[in-house]
């Protein structure tokens, strides 16, 4: 059988002893919001004396995943390394995807760029004896 984490551990043993106090003192006849809030006042003192193993567990596992952040990461997600490297692939080519999408549709903007300046410079030459308007249409010169 897999072991609990430190922390799940201690909170689960703090919360039962929050819930038998409060059966305890219900029991007894104690109001029942009395007897809730002198359940978790005297769980602290309790929890700190009774569960001490527990706690520095919890302390200890605490420190090391602020020491050594990437075991934790690692050993969070099970030990899959050959999904962090899967990952960044994916990724990578994720962005690749897109530098290749932008680039793309930088040519074909530069494409329509050229083609507008050629069908100008063709319409310029083709109508260069003619006068015109604002608009383009022809004007007689005479």
């Amino acid at each position: 059988m897999k072991k609990l984490p430190a922390w799940l551990t201690y909170t689960l043993l703090r919360v039962g002893l929050v819930i038998v106090l409060l059966v305890i003192l219900i029991l007894l006849g104690v109001n029942p919001f009395l007897a809730t809030a002198l359940a978790v006042i005297l769980a602290l003192p309790i929890s700190y004396l009774a569960l001490d193993r527990q706690r520095r567990a919890f302390s200890q596992e605490i420190a090391e995943r602020r020491a050594h952040p990437e075991r934790a990461r690692t050993r969070r997600r099970g030990g899959h390394e050959d999904e962090d490297v899967e990952d960044a692939v994916v990724a990578a080519d994720a962005e690749t995807d897109l530098v290749l999408d932008d680039e793309r549709e930088a040519d074909a903007a530069d494409a329509t760029r050229t083609q507008v300046h050629a069908d100008r410079a063709g319409a310029r030459e083709a109508g260069a004896g003619d006068a015109a308007d604002a608009k383009g249409h022809p004007v007689d010169r005479d």
